[in-house]
């Protein structure tokens, strides 16, 4: 934060107008010199100190992202459970990559005869690749950390700018809030 006004009720200011400050730095001293540099007396310290505070955040976002992606291929399998004995579940997934969809139940009701049922769909997928809409996504980015920042700046924001810079791969997003704030209270 960089010091932009000092008001001093009680105490002595440690810090001056256009000093850059970090957070948890005294700002107000309680002790209270004379001339010749000797304590004077000491006091609570009493003032506010308001500075400019930067907030700033980034996000990368890449040309192409990787996706995962059904083929169309798909397996059910199913398993039982009766009196506590499992049959079919220790069985190796149908395909290396795949996602699944488990479904559990009773055969015949619980209470008639104690048969479980789990029914497995595994579909197979495969990874691919998708080009991103950079331009709609750089907006939709530096719109969302805006937002993010201008919460953390509290309402009292008084310059906010963006930089977009390509890298390889795609883009770095940095965007900067600066608020006038209280330092001290």
């Amino acid at each position: 934060a960089i010091i932009k006004n000092i008001f001093i009720a009680e105490g002595r200011a440690v810090v001056q107008v256009g000093d850059k400050v970090s957070k948890g730095q005294e700002l107000i001293s309680p002790i209270l010199y004379d001339t010749n540099g000797e304590i004077l007396a000491t006091t609570v310290p009493k003032g506010r100190v308001y500075g400019s505070v930067v907030f700033n955040a980034s996000k990368t976002i890449a040309h192409r992202q990787t996706l995962w992606v059904d083929t169309g291929n798909k397996k059910t399998r199913t398993s039982l459970k009766i009196f506590g004995m499992e049959f079919g579940k220790n069985e190796k997934p149908p395909y290396e990559h795949y996602r699944k969809i488990e479904t559990k139940g009773w055969l015949f009701g619980k209470s008639f005869l104690p048969i479980a049922y789990t029914q497995t769909t595994y579909f197979e997928q495969k990874q691919t690749m998708q080009e991103n809409d950079i331009e709609a996504q750089k907006e939709e980015t530096i719109a969302q950390l805006q937002e993010y920042l201008l919460l953390k700046a509290n309402g009292n924001v008084t310059n906010v700018s963006s930089d977009v810079r390509e890298i390889i791969g795609g883009y770095r997003i940095d965007v900067f809030v600066e608020a006038y704030l209280l330092l001290n209270g």
